[in-house]
């Protein structure tokens, strides 16, 4: 633990030589008004659409969409024709210019013209100029699984379908209590405005969801900060392991990965502050911090991965900056659907957006969207303290080389090789959950071969390079081909049962695992068969991995 903090202490040494006071002061700086600016981001909300459209009309608009002239609309006409207005406004007319701009703004001139008459009838005649109000109460969504085959549940509907002519019976619905029932309307309690605001009655014609675009902000403040720490961590590294310092650190009896724990240590704790930092200036809770760590740890451990095993300067930053972009994207995009789809639990951010929201989060929701990357980030941290060691950091060997170089170095035994298969899983998970979102806008005849494809391909990659290291290791092939084949499933198929198996007997889910067994120990022995020839390998156990997949998806259409 010692030698941890004094490598840390001298990575803080280092940073203070090579950043000046002036230096410094301007960072503190920037970092005072990038903070300001945030909170008063979030505090407005987000509003790219402001000033979008042109105005002319002698009467007053004062409404965010619109740059307003003053002057008549006669006077106006000219300034449309040329484009310079979108709209002009007089007493019982509008005229439009020609362009999609144009009509965009008359509908928004149009819609704000229908608001304001709505806030005029309640000033003049209050509740009573809107006989009906409601108020909107979002319910969890429950998620059901369905087992089995089209067939089977075909019949299954005959069998429950009424008789011709003959109405269907439905099941009693229970009264509620009388906790339960809504309370009376009353205009006292913050009465819906008709417009805008956080209100608990509106028009139903005013109503909207949520726009989850501004909450998108909060977890943006929380995430980027941090970036920039772990940016600062990874440059320190590859110019350590340039200048060969590393080397000298891994010459002590010291492990390599205290010495990489050591010097990520400041960093580390300079993204926490900056998360407690956002929490105090925004009024969140402390809590965000749960959910923003398995994040920073995970792109830390990621960059630090690259910053070892890059060639150069310019390969680590193309690395770093392209897998930041699809990680950035896979914890972002899920929480713009939190609460439509299940999937979207998938990330960290989702559930503390809910959090802010009030809504109790779960442990197992918690350890279902942090847990793969926790997992992650100790693969990529034991895998970049592997490749720390001089013929794998300098040599001239792509980077999916020297993973497998690395994961030779840790296979010891045949059975090594099932624990390296399931730690591969949540990086299987992340890659097809992103290409699922790729492949999604595609038409379906199109969208579903080609993900049953690059599902094939990313599999048999990832169990293709760990099946390659322990042969390279000298391991007996085919026993560490069944290793790495067993291990996949069971990882695979744990994940399925630890999220269906509180519906469903074990027993009965049972039937359903023995083809994939049998598929991932069948493409494995194939894989060791053809050992000498990798890619011929890699390209037979894809191909009859994708042959199978197709033939469940057409048996199950």
């Amino acid at each position: 633990m010692m030698r941890l903090f004094n490598i840390s202490r001298l990575e803080l040494k280092k940073s203070r030589k090579k950043y000046s006071r002036g230096l410094v002061a301007v960072i503190v700086i920037l970092s005072i008004f990038a903070g300001l600016s945030a909170y008063f981001s979030a505090g407005e909300g987000v509003k790219s659409d402001s000033k979008l459209y042109v105005v002319a009309s002698p009467y007053r608009i004062e409404e965010r969409h619109f740059v307003w002239y003053p002057m008549s609309a006669g006077k106006a006409i000219p300034l449309v024709r040329s484009g310079e207005v979108d709209v002009a406004l007089g007493q019982l007319f509008l005229i439009v210019g020609k362009s999609d701009k144009a009509l965009a703004a008359a509908d928004e001139l149009k819609a704000l013209i229908e608001r304001l008459f709505e806030e005029e009838l309640y000033r003049r005649y209050g509740s009573d100029a809107f006989p009906v109000f409601v108020s909107v109460e979002y319910v969890k969504r429950d998620v059901t699984y369905q087992i089995g085959f089209k067939g089977e549940e075909k019949s299954r509907r005959e069998e429950t379908s009424s008789a011709p002519g003959q109405a269907p019976t439905l099941p009693p619905t229970p009264a509620p209590a009388p906790e339960e029932l809504p309370k009376p309307f009353e205009e006292t309690e913050g009465l819906g405005r008709v417009i805008g605001g956080e209100e608990k009655y509106v028009t139903p014609k005013n109503f909207s969801p949520p726009n989850l675009l501004g909450k998108l902000v909060y977890a943006f403040l929380f995430i980027l900060p941090s970036y920039f720490a772990v940016q600062v961590f990874s440059s320190s590294l590859i110019e350590d392991r340039t200048a060969k310092r590393l080397d000298v650190l891994l010459a002590t009896p010291t492990s390599p990965l205290t010495v990489l724990m050591g010097k990520l240590l400041p960093y580390l704790a300079t993204a926490v502050l900056s998360v407690l930092a956002a929490s105090l200036i925004l009024g969140k809770s402390p809590v965000a911090l749960a959910y923003v760590l398995p994040v920073i740890l995970f792109f830390a451990a990621l960059q630090a991965f690259f910053a070892i095993n890059a060639r150069s300067y310019k390969e680590m930053t193309f690395f770093v900056i392209s897998t930041s972009l699809l990680v950035t994207a896979y914890i972002f995009i899920p929480a713009v659907f939190a609460g439509t789809i299940p999937v979207s639990k998938v990330s960290p951010i989702t559930l503390m957006l809910a959090d802010f929201e009030g809504e109790e989060i779960g442990l197992r929701d918690y350890v279902f969207a942090t847990l793969q990357f926790y997992a992650m980030a100790a693969v990529l941290m034991v895998l970049a303290a592997k490749s720390m060691s001089p013929e794998i950091a300098h040599s001239s060997k792509s980077i999916p080389e020297k993973v497998v170089l690395a994961l030779t170095g840790l296979m010891k035994r045949e059975w090594h090789a099932a624990i390296a298969s399931i730690a591969a899983i949540p990086f299987v998970f992340m890659v097809e959950f992103l290409l699922l979102s790729v492949l999604f806008v595609l038409p379906m005849e199109y969208s579903i071969p080609l993900f049953v494809g690059v599902v094939a391909v990313v599999e048999e990659a990832f169990k293709g390079s760990v099946l390659l290291a322990a042969i390279r290791k000298g391991l007996s092939p085919y026993p560490s081909a069944l290793a790495c084949g067993l291990g996949f499933f069971a990882g695979e198929k744990l994940i399925v049962l630890l999220n269906v198996a509180t519906q469903y007997n074990a027993l009965l889910l049972a039937q359903f695992f023995v083809l994939p067994l049998i598929l991932h120990v069948s493409t494995m022995l194939l894989f060791a068969l053809f050992r000498s020839h990798p890619p011929l390998a890699f390209t037979l156990a894809a191909t009859l991995h994708f042959f199978y997949n197709l033939a469940v998806v057409m048996t199950l259409a």
